[in-house]
């Protein structure tokens, strides 16, 4: 507070506070920058113009704070100033990453009710906060709506719309706009891909996932470890448990490291099939990869030692478990006793 006082005197003209507050975004002290502007509309003797708004509304949405970005969103007519596309952006971008999809929406029908049109980056956020909260009706409304106000959808809003289909399990609509991504003259990223391989494995259409994978060294792209976990997992689903491990030897193969994810998926398919000593062994290269196992990674784990009928190790990694931090699954007490 004293140092907005003392900082106050420098505010005749609005290029010190913008200065200082490019800096306080910078730092991610949105909250310095709101406080700045109240104290400046208070002193009365400057008048911001809406970038300097923006700044605050951009800081804020940077760091979560959604209601802090409404606020300012809201503060604007109340300054005679009208908020513009980069006030509204910023704003929708904040409630994507807070989940607040609903709210992001009404301000952008409130967007596009004002005469402020909305541009591709206006898009793109509000399908990303249907897509962060599983709303993949909604992203696919947004997205049909782009070509409707003369704007072209760009790699960004393709790769949220698959990815919102992904997540509602609508993998048909994933791959029509997947496929449609060479008409529209754009080319597919890894993201786009891994979208769609996901899409794949949750429906358990394994070999159309893998066939993605395969695909993708031929658009002069690099699987990463999403893309192998995505083929890995539709194969564990699937219970093909040879494919599963081939591609889990090619992640370090690709110079890739292994995560959590795929050391879970491949023990998955080990224990789905007669491979449980293998199960244990990637179990026990964990520790050296620097992965530290998870509860889905201890349950395939004396899941496969039930298999192999290996009670004592069963009984370490339940007490492990245990150490962990990891809550032991009743489940596994039967396990265990019989």
């Amino acid at each position: 507070a004293q140092c907005l006082g003392r900082c106050q005197d420098w505010w005749t003209d609005a290029e010190p506070f913008t200065e200082v507050a490019r800096e306080l975004k910078r730092l991610k002290q949105a909250d310095l920058i709101s406080q700045m502007l109240v104290a400046i509309r208070k002193d009365g003797r400057t008048n911001l113009g809406v970038e300097a708004y923006n700044l605050g509304i951009r800081a804020a949405a940077k760091t979560g704070q959604w209601q802090l970005a409404l606020h300012l969103l809201r503060l604007l007519p109340d300054v005679q100033l009208a908020p513009n596309v980069v006030s509204y952006n910023a704003t929708i971008s904040s409630c994507k990453k807070e989940g607040r999809w609903q709210l992001g929406l009404h301000l952008f029908r409130s967007m596009m009710k004002s005469a402020t049109s909305p541009n591709l980056i206006t898009f793109n956020a509000a399908i990303g906060s249907c897509e962060k909260n599983g709303q993949w009706q909604q992203a696919l409304h947004l997205f049909h709506l782009i070509p409707l106000v003369n704007l072209t959808p760009d790699n960004i809003s393709f790769t949220r719309v698959i990815s919102s289909c992904e997540k509602g399990g609508e993998w048909l609509s994933a791959l029509q706009l997947f496929a449609h991504l060479p008409v529209a003259s754009l080319t597919p990223d890894v993201i786009s891909y891994n979208a769609v391989i996901s899409s794949c494995a949750r429906a358990g259409c394994w070999q159309r996932a893998l066939h993605l994978l395969v695909c993708m060294p031929g658009e002069a792209l690099s699987p990463d470890v999403i893309s192998f976990n995505a083929a890995l997992s539709s194969c564990e689903k699937a219970e093909q448990w040879r494919i599963a491990l081939q591609l889990f030897d090619s992640i370090s193969q690709s110079h890739l490291i292994p995560d959590v994810v795929s050391f879970s998926d491949a023990m998955g398919s080990c224990h789905k099939s007669t491979q449980w000593q293998r199960g244990l062994v990637l179990f026990a290269s964990m520790a050296q990869a620097g992965v530290p196992p998870d509860l889905i990674c201890y349950n395939a784990a004396i899941s496969c030692c039930a298999k192999g009928a290996q009670w004592q190790i069963a009984l370490q990694l339940f007490d492990a478990m245990g150490q962990s931090g990891e809550q032991k699954p009743l489940g596994h007490v039967g396990i265990l006793l019989s």
